[in-house]
């Protein structure tokens, strides 16, 4: 088997697929990343912006590594290379492609575990760290309970729920109240995504 053909070619997928990430990189900007019901002018996504950064750089250090392996080689692709591209470009893919997710801790999004009322919330969130625990928060009241439980139980992934069906959903008149307090808590603030302008769907 052709070694220094194979790592060129992969070496210019590897260039292939971090510039390919480059057309994510305006969605970091507030203008263009802006999502329905969200306020006009949003934060700068840093996190995903510097990740996409930091994996176009790996992506393009990986090809120099790989075509410089290969760079005078003019053979012939056969067989044997030619299986061998195709295997170990998927699995090249697979590990470029998921550098973003692991680099802005997409991957390890924020988890809620409500028991009961009266009882410590369990919560595990985003980070660096490969082990992770639960942590509990301090207790919370009944009404801040069927808010959270109702966010936790309903079903509509990132979409959340409307300020109207968390009123609903939960049974608490005064949901919102409970919610933008529950919002401005530090203990809270990572897991619960606030509406924007009108009735946009708050998450957890």
């Amino acid at each position: 088997m052709n070694i220094r053909l194979l790592a060129k070619l992969l070496g210019i997928l590897s260039a292939l697929i971090g510039a390919t990430m480059v057309f994510s990189l305006p969605w970091a900007l507030p203008s263009v990343g802006r999502r329905s019901g969200m306020e006009p002018h949003g934060n700068f996504e840093a996190e995903g912006f510097f990740a996409l950064s930091f994996s176009i750089l790996i992506c393009f250090a990986v090809a120099a590594v790989l075509y410089s392996v290969g760079r005078k080689e003019k053979g012939r692709l056969y067989r044997k290379e030619a299986m061998a591209v195709v295997g170990l470009s998927w699995i090249l893919a697979t590990v470029l492609g998921a550098l973003p997710f692991l680099f802005s801790g997409t991957h390890r999004g924020p988890t809620v575990r409500v028991t009961q009322p009266q009882a410590p919330p369990l919560v595990i969130n985003g980070t660096w760290q490969w082990v992770r625990a639960w942590r509990e928060l301090p207790v919370i009241t009944h009404e801040q309970f069927r808010v959270i439980q109702s966010l936790v139980d309903s079903g509509s992934g990132v979409r959340g729920l409307s300020l109207a069906a968390l009123r609903e959903e939960s049974g608490v008149d005064q949901a919102d109240a409970v919610f933008e307090k529950l919002k401005d808590d530090p203990n809270w603030a990572d897991f619960l995504i606030a509406p924007g302008q009108g009735e946009t769907a708050p998450s957890d």
